[in-house]
């Protein structure tokens, strides 16, 4: 990277004059490293069909569906990772994911139906404890915090199906964004 020197005044006689400098640098980039997320950036998960029968109450929960999100390459000197989720369409009382399935209000999306997510094992959080979509920092949220082990860590979740209602059958879609932070 090339510098220079501008020195006002001109030449320098003497070692006991005063000078003022100037280093002008030219256009630098400064970029913080991130980690890599193992498995791409865009995951599915899918939870699996169950009857409507045992969603037939209000608080009723099925299909209970591990999940994790693995990211590699982190930097050095960072210790600890965690997870927020963003970008869902949430139900603010329940805090889960509401169905996005355009034919939801009467067609064949299911009704009175939501998503939850759930810490898994391995983090700061207990595993099994509710994960709040609808708020917007990880601590609300109830995340989980992650040590990272060899610049890595595996962040690890469950998804579950929550009836606000009797379940009527039919398609269910979500989706929600994730950023991690690591310090």
């Amino acid at each position: 990277m090339p510098f220079w020197w501008y020195i006002p005044g001109g030449s320098v006689d003497s070692v006991s004059q005063a000078l003022n400098a100037y280093l002008i640098l030219p256009n630098i980039t400064i970029t913080v490293p991130t980690c890599t997320i193992s498995a791409g950036a865009n995951q599915t998960v899918t939870l699996p069909t169950v009857d409507s029968r045992l969603l037939a109450t209000s608080g009723a929960t099925a299909g209970l569906t591990p999940f994790s999100i693995s990211i590699t390459n982190c930097p050095a000197g960072a210790s600890i990772a965690t997870n927020v989720f963003s970008g869902g369409s949430t139900d603010s009382t329940t805090g889960a994911l509401t169905n996005t399935t355009s034919s939801a209000k009467g067609g064949s999306g299911a009704a009175n139906l939501e998503v939850q997510f759930l810490n898994g094992p391995g983090g700061s959080n207990n595993a099994g404890s509710l994960i709040n979509l609808s708020q917007t920092t990880a601590s609300a949220q109830g995340t989980s915090t992650y040590t990272l082990v060899n610049n890595g860590a595996t962040l690890n979740y469950y998804a579950q199906y929550l009836a606000t209602g009797a379940v009527t059958p039919g398609l269910f879609t979500a989706t929600v964004q994730y950023g991690i932070t690591y310090q």
